[in-house]
Formats: structure tokens, sequence, C-alpha cells
């Protein structure tokens, strides 16, 4: 099935497209008095985009730390029974 608009000139017409006559012109007074669009952001989300920011800026790996401990392994000082990683790698499992 097809469907055909006849003319389609007309059809534009009545709604005045071409039609720069009907066309309001905007003086500096209008200009004014339109709004900008705007928004304000709440105190929880200006306070989340503090906190994300910071974890942003801190570093992913606590370089003093595994420093602290490379030096300790190296130095023998630093033992762990099997025992203790098992238990910390299990615990919470149960609860």
């Amino acid at each position: 099935m097809d469907m055909r608009i006849a003319n389609a000139y007309d059809a534009f017409s009545v709604y005045n497209v071409n039609n720069s006559k009907n066309a309001k012109k905007i003086n500096q007074q209008d200009k004014a008095d339109i709004k900008k669009d705007s928004f304000t952001l709440s105190n929880e989300v200006a306070d989340y985009q503090t906190a994300k920011k910071a974890v942003a800026a801190s570093p992913d790996i606590r370089e003093d730390k595994v420093a602290y401990f490379k030096s300790r392994l190296a130095s023998g000082n630093y033992t762990v029974s099997g025992n203790d990683i098992a238990a910390k790698l299990f615990q919470g499992w149960g609860e």
C-alpha cells in the first residue's frame, strides 16, 4: 500500500513555515528577558564530588606499606604462619 501526498507545499503553507511576515523579531529587551537554564547542586552531591576527587587523587598502592614489608621480608624479620594466612582467607565465609 502506497501513501502519496499530492501537494506537500500546501501542507507546509498551513503552518506558514516560509512566511517571514509572521516571524517575530527579537529586540534587546526580549533577549534580556529570556532566562537561561541553570541548576544548583545539593550539599550531598557537592560532598560526594569532593570525596570522589580525593579518592581519585590518592594512589591505588600504598608505596610506604609495600616498601616496609619488602624490607622486612628481605631481612627475614617478617614471618607469617600458613595457618594465619588460611584463617584470614576464610575469615567471614562462615558468617
